[in-house]
């Protein structure tokens, strides 16, 4: 039922947080669907309980958002917003100088994404089914993984 307020998914497992080093930062999603000129648009919202803003707020942006565009391809709709709560935002002291330097920069266009036509099952899906279109990355900016 695409218009249920029930479609949520988690990623906590509680009788596997003991054998995980750290319990998921990103605690669960839920899906809306609303329908605008006849179009169903798919929006996603993402709950995460941990936030290195710096190293791996950009890479669940960048996930979530290809997660959005690959349900709302299987299911015939179109991925029209990402939504983050975030909570417990941080950035680490040895990323300070790395983060001086990626707020110095100029944003560039923002790409978009390019989805196989043939793929229609969400367990289908391989990296090579998915294309960032326009995509002009900045040089990379060297920090310390904690």
């Amino acid at each position: 039922d695409p218009s249920s307020r029930y479609m949520k998914v988690t990623a906590w497992n509680p009788a596997e947080i003991g054998d995980m080093c750290l319990p998921p930062c990103h605690g669960d999603f839920q899906c809306f669907v609303e329908e605008v000129n006849g179009e169903q648009l798919l929006s996603l919202h993402m709950n995460q309980r941990s936030c290195d803003l710096f190293l791996g707020v950009p890479f669940n942006i960048a996930s979530y958002g290809f997660l959005c565009h690959q349900l709302a391809h299987i299911t015939n709709m179109v991925a029209k917003d990402l939504v983050i709560t975030l909570n417990d935002v941080h950035v680490y002291e040895k990323h300070f100088e790395a983060v001086d330097t990626q707020l110095a920069r100029t944003p560039g266009f923002l790409p978009r994404i390019a989805i196989n036509p043939s793929i229609m099952e969400i367990d289908d899906f391989r990296k090579h089914h998915l294309k960032i279109v326009d995509y002009d990355p900045q040089a990379k900016i060297p920090a310390v993984l904690l």
